[in-house]
């Protein structure tokens, strides 16, 4: 809970200072409240609570709250990047956030994954220059690195493809605030150009 206080009360820090900050901040506060409370009753732990509710507070059309004063605009607690921006099934809306709960639980075991995988390597390479200097047999240095290695290489394709996986989910379901600013990009091409060539052939269509 206290976590995702902090997460409101910096998230307002950036914003304007207008008449209606703190009843803003109060409500989505409240909504987030109420929400992480529920999950957790639902038998989520602490942190896929927090992996589930942060995500939907859209800072977005906090701001353009904010900006218009009392004139209503979309609610302040949405599913930023997967529920404001296209029209989503109840059912579709639950299943990207338990998506999105199982990535930020998937997180932090990646980039351990990673760095355990560098230190192998590391290890590998020091363990083949210094049986290497040490018994002046080559076979010895290449198997001490060889072992290392081939556990690091598994390490970086195991947890690459899994990695791989969120992400492919993420693209399909157009699901941006987990995608690099280029894959983004991309996408939007991509969605541009299909819908530039579907126009083209329903005109030669009836053309």
């Amino acid at each position: 809970m206290e976590e995702l206080d902090q997460y409101i009360s910096g998230l307002f820090a950036r914003m304007p200072d207008t008449s209606n900050r703190i009843e803003l901040e109060d409500q989505v506060r409240d909504e987030a409240f109420g929400r992480y409370k529920a999950l957790l009753d639902k038998g989520h732990s602490e942190a896929e609570a927090l992996g589930l509710v942060i995500p939907r507070i859209n800072e977005q059309e906090i701001r353009k709250q904010l900006e218009f004063g009392s004139k209503p605009v979309a609610a302040p607690f949405a599913a930023r990047g997967y529920g404001s921006d296209r029209r989503r099934s109840k059912a579709e809306t639950t299943e990207i956030e338990l998506k999105v709960a199982e990535y930020h639980h998937f997180l932090p075991r990646f980039r351990m994954a990673m760095a355990i995988g560098v230190l192998l390597l590391i290890i590998g390479l020091v363990l083949a220059v210094w049986l290497g200097i040490s018994y002046s047999n080559l076979l010895y240095a290449i198997v001490s690195f060889l072992i290392p290695a081939a556990v690091a290489i598994f390490v970086f394709i195991y947890f690459g493809m899994k990695h791989a996986s969120f992400i492919n989910y993420f693209r399909a379901k157009e699901v941006h605030e987990f995608l690099s600013p280029e894959m983004v990009k991309r996408l939007q091409r991509q969605k541009k150009r299909y819908r530039e060539y579907e126009d083209e052939r329903h005109f030669r269509e009836f053309d």
